[in-house]
């Protein structure tokens, strides 16, 4: 036996959800911070004399942090095809990490905070949501970096941008972090 440790942290300013460069290296300041918060998880557990794995980047692609945070309790898939958090809305990075060492759980799983507007659907520049599917490859096209042809990422340094948030920052749960409402994508199709 052994247990599967999801946790999460809160965009609450533009910082956290800027996407840095460094040598070969890509990453969003969160998930940066989360990578340092697993790390000293592991380090505690390992030296219990438990064993465990870093789900995020070491099966990263093989499992979805989305469906762990639906299973841990701290939320629901939304019509965007990323975690719904009542309270944060979809502006929250997730981490796991697997352990034989048994952890308890101490959250039940939540309602769905899914009004159905369907603001992500409308709001989404790459027409990568519908009501009944999500088209990751046209959402990479949109999000993946200022550099590709088609973005919609926008610099704000030379070494730093922020990702189209166009499905997060349409839907009426949670709220925009601060500081990255002049960098909202505009839709030039319109």
């Amino acid at each position: 036996g052994g247990s599967i440790v999801v946790f999460a942290l809160p965009i609450g300013e533009i910082a956290l959800w800027t996407w840095y460069s460094s040598g070969n290296r890509r990453y969003v300041f969160a998930n940066h911070i989360l990578e340092r918060a697993s790390d000293a998880l592991s380090r505690a557990l390992s030296s219990a004399g438990a064993r465990n794995l870093d789900v995020a980047r070491d099966a990263a692609g093989h499992v979805s942090l989305v469906s762990l945070g639906e299973r841990a309790g701290l939320g629901r898939r939304g019509v965007n095809n990323l975690l719904l958090h009542p309270e944060f809305g979809s502006w929250i990075q997730l981490h796991a990490l697997i352990t034989d060492a048994q952890v308890a759980q101490d959250l039940a799983p939540m309602s769905d905070p899914c009004i159905s507007c369907l603001s992500c659907v409308s709001a989404c520049p790459a027409e990568a949501i519908t009501t009944e599917d999500f088209f990751a490859d046209e959402c990479v096209r949109y999000v993946a970096s200022f550099w590709m042809p088609r973005s919609r990422a926008r610099a704000v340094s030379q070494n730093a941008y922020i990702e189209c948030n166009a499905c997060i920052s349409s839907c009426p749960i949670g709220r925009l972090p601060f500081g990255l409402d002049g960098y909202e994508v505009i839709d030039e199709r319109a």
